[in-house]
């Protein structure tokens, strides 16, 4: 889940991160509303997204959370990925 500024290429680069994981995104969500104070667009994006099996060596989802953190960081968002079973739904907010 992110949500946040809004900002040029952020889909790329949070879809970038996985694809360098060895992930892929089955479903993705995103919408944008107007700041209630000072009139910015926050921008929301949730989805799905998995590893094949079996999960390449070296897979670690604790990097990738790490890198997605830090993303949010640099532009001023909140990402969190969570780990889920295939056919979870996970919805969390931020």
């Amino acid at each position: 889940l992110l949500k946040g500024a809004d900002n040029a290429g952020i889909v790329h680069r949070v879809a970038s991160i996985l694809a360098n994981n060895g992930m892929s995104i089955d479903k993705m969500e995103t919408s944008d509303e107007i700041a209630p104070h000072g009139g910015t667009t926050l921008f929301k994006m949730s989805g799905i997204a998995h590893a094949y099996e079996p999960v390449a060596a070296g897979f670690d989802a604790e990097k990738i959370k790490i890198q997605l953190r830090s993303l949010g960081d640099e532009l001023n968002c909140d990402i969190d990925m969570v780990d889920g079973k295939p056919g979870d739904m996970v919805s969390k907010t931020t």
